[in-house]
């Protein structure tokens, strides 16, 4: 079918995409027929924020089709087993297997954003370091990511974590902290055995990797 429009298509407010929605737009251009009605069927199930990052699988899928994987596909969601996210063939004979996660902005930062839109917002001053709170968070989403791949069935798979990460805009503003994220996520990736670490960043609701000097999906 047609993926070229898909925010058309959902019963969500959605339907009325906001400009960052294109790059999603862009990812949904790139998958199969069965492949999109296998996101979309469990799209509709979700709700609230679920929904947003449902589509971040769609970098997953983009990932791997950059790096040259062969058979990606969505697997569906088991109501006993936890199931990573993506299924591929690398190098034609290795299954890869991958996990998408998102470390998205604090429910403070979208509160701000909505009273901006009532131009109720207060300024908030750029904060210089990330907090000790932000990177248990991303040490327990990777943690928690490494346990759900090690335990599907198939246990030879190469196995991929992708974190889709956006800071709250107090955080964001400065390309200092930028680079500080950076450096906390290659201390966690040479620390993995098992998993490779690949991280994507989002800034302001959209990609914003060139103005950060940063280009493509960033790992070791």
């Amino acid at each position: 079918g047609d993926n070229s429009s898909f925010f058309t298509q959902i019963p969500y407010e959605l339907s009325k995409a906001p400009s960052f929605y294109l790059e999603l737009e862009e990812d949904l251009s790139l998958i199969d027929t069965s492949n999109y009605e296998i996101f979309k069927k469990d799209l509709l199930t979700r709700v609230g924020g679920n929904i947003y990052d449902k589509f971040q699988e769609l970098k997953g899928y983009r990932y791997l089709k950059d790096s040259g994987a062969t058979n990606i596909k969505f697997l569906e969601p088991d109501n006993i087993h936890k199931m990573p996210d993506l299924l591929a063939t690398v190098a034609e004979t290795n299954d890869t297997i991958l996990e998408v996660k998102s470390i998205n902005e604090s429910d403070d930062d979208k509160q701000m954003w909505n009273e901006l839109a009532k131009n109720k917002a207060t300024a908030k001053s750029a904060t210089l370091g990330l907090s000790d709170a932000l990177k248990r968070k991303i040490h327990q989403t990777t943690e928690s990511a490494i346990d759900q791949l090690i335990s599907y069935s198939n246990k030879t798979a190469n196995k991929i974590i992708l974190l889709v990460i956006a800071l709250d805009t107090n955080n964001a503003i400065s390309r200092r902290n930028w680079m500080e994220l950076e450096d906390y996520l290659k201390e966690i990736a040479r620390s993995q055995t098992s998993v490779k670490l690949v991280w994507y960043y989002r800034r302001f609701g959209k990609d914003d990797r060139k103005e950060l000097g940063l280009t493509g999906f960033l790992t070791l």
